[in-house]
């Protein structure tokens, strides 16, 4: 959400207002414990360190926050926070808080962003229908994690009567609480106890979540042995785990493709894609006309991935002939099951023109609505727009904004373009310890790229002093990753 934030402020609003609705919303009905007695008052959406708060901010009596914060966690069956621990959640917000505002009616909302400046909180309204959309999803988010909590106060208690009872399906869903901690205490004791119960009844599946138990406390043998009990029996999740473990933990390839035909020939789409991958990415077992088999029973049936996987056999001519249409198609589709991956490789089709003629726009569109499912490569798309002018009027100082917000979310491939821009001055001034700084981050993140340009630097004394033995030793590191430039380096000179 902070891109398509940053992206509000880059764009026109005529680009956007092509894209996104005008927002109509209110304050779900069944919050009755909700009233604003000041109209000014908003309510705060706070992302904190695993959970979100809810606080409603009066104003003008400051002094409230603190009860309304308490109530609301109670009344979310979330753990009650003293004042300090608040008080300390507060302070360590970053800036750019996503807050959502309601009038004293619940029908008309306006919202807009908390900065925290040490002790000072500061608020910029929201001034646009594109900001509300932001502000909606933020909120739309916040709320099923709400809602999740409320229901599992509700639940839990008829959950028990129902394991108590000697109900399986009971059994099972306590069990899952129990290994989880929502609702009641985390006791994996008592969870197996329940499993092992319901799997003398007959349960698979209280035997497959044994299985699961057993693998996260290191008990590989039970694991395999209980895995194999229900593979035996024909339990899916039973064959398409150990399937996967044997690949993992034994390179049982045979193996596992037998126990995944078995799920497949059972129905499963995820075992019809799961071969697929297998047939398609693992080198030694490649087979382009059996992958495209398997993930297209799979994307037959409806299963998303499947759906994306195929696009891309489509669109790069992998066990069957290139087709663009139907690949847009099957991205289309697969972009309806919120794939995230599809909407961006939609506006790569346009933007290369694989569709006919390069259409920026419809490219804008794709990688735009990309970001606000969290791509950051998107991100670095609309920034080589802007460098280059297409689909939008050229304008390089919002280019390297988008390029080093991408940064900032650790994307590899904006870091090593940073690099690269102030390495060369292209489009900027040359500069070379902004470069180095860039590439030496791209380099902690694990990237070959970025590694390389770390020990070219280092080998040039460009932005860094010259170091020759961290050179090589960069050098190898990306070489080590697959860096084809760097292993000829090395070779080439002799330290390989």
């Amino acid at each position: 959400m902070k891109v398509f934030a940053l992206l509000l402020c880059f764009m026109s609003s005529t680009v956007f207002g092509q894209i996104l609705p005008e927002v109509e919303w209110e304050l779900p009905s069944d919050w009755q414990t909700v009233s604003i007695d000041n109209p000014q008052a908003p309510f705060v959406i706070v992302p904190s360190k695993g959970t979100k708060i809810l606080v409603m901010r009066f104003l003008e009596k400051p002094d409230t926050l603190w009860s309304i914060v308490k109530s609301w966690r109670t009344n979310s069956g979330l753990p009650i926070l003293t004042e300090d621990e608040l008080d300390s959640e507060l302070k360590n917000l970053k800036n750019g808080v996503k807050i959502i505002s309601f009038t004293k009616d619940k029908k008309e909302v306006f919202g807009g962003f908390y900065s925290l400046h040490g002790n000072l909180w500061t608020f910029k309204l929201a001034t646009s229908a594109q900001d509300m959309f932001l502000l909606k999803s933020a909120f739309e988010d916040f709320l099923g994690s709400v809602r999740e909590g409320q229901a599992i106060q509700k639940y839990t208690k008829k959950i028990q009567e129902k394991s108590a009872s000697k109900e399986i399906d009971g059994q099972l869903e306590y069990a899952d609480l129990l290994v989880k901690g929502r609702g009641v205490k985390k006791d994996i004791g008592k969870a197996v106890a329940i499993l092992q119960d319901a799997k003398k009844a007959g349960s698979l599946e209280a035997n497959f979540k044994l299985a699961i138990i057993a693998l996260d406390q290191g008990q590989l043998n039970r694991c395999f042995k209980l895995l194999q009990e229900g593979a035996t029996r024909k339990h899916i999740g039973s064959l398409k785990k150990l399937a996967g473990l044997l690949l993992e933990f034994k390179n049982d390839y045979s193996a596992a493709v037998k126990y995944l035909k078995t799920a497949a020939e059972l129905g499963d789409s995820g075992a019809m894609h799961y071969l697929g991958n297998i047939y398609a990415r693992d080198n030694e077992h490649r087979n382009a006309d059996k992958a495209f088999k398997w993930i297209n029973m799979a994307a037959s049936k409806g299963y998303s991935s499947s759906l994306y996987v195929l696009g891309t056999f489509y669109r790069q001519g992998f066990g069957v002939q290139v087709n663009y249409a139907k690949a847009a198609t099957l991205f289309e589709k697969a972009a309806e099951k919120n794939d995230k991956r599809a909407l961006e490789t939609l506006g790569d089709m346009h933007r290369l023109a694989e569709l006919g003629e390069p259409n920026f726009e419809k490219a804008l569109a794709h990688y735009v609505k990309s970001t606000m499912d969290g791509s950051s490569t998107a991100l670095v798309k609309i920034a080589e727009m802007y460098f280059g002018g297409k689909g939008v009027k050229k304008n390089i100082p919002e280019g390297l904004k988008l390029l080093e917000e991408a940064a900032r979310r650790s994307e590899t491939l904006a870091m090593n373009r940073l690099g690269d821009l102030f390495t060369r001055g292209l489009l900027v001034p040359a500069d070379f310890d902004k470069a180095y700084k860039w590439y030496l981050a791209s380099a902690e993140e694990g990237d070959a790229n970025g590694m390389f340009g770390v020990s070219l630097a280092l080998f040039s004394g460009n932005g860094v002093e010259k170091n020759h033995l961290e050179a090589v030793k960069w050098m190898q590191m990306a070489a080590a990753k697959g860096h084809v430039l760097a292993e000829k380096m090395l070779k080439d000179t002799g330290f390989k």
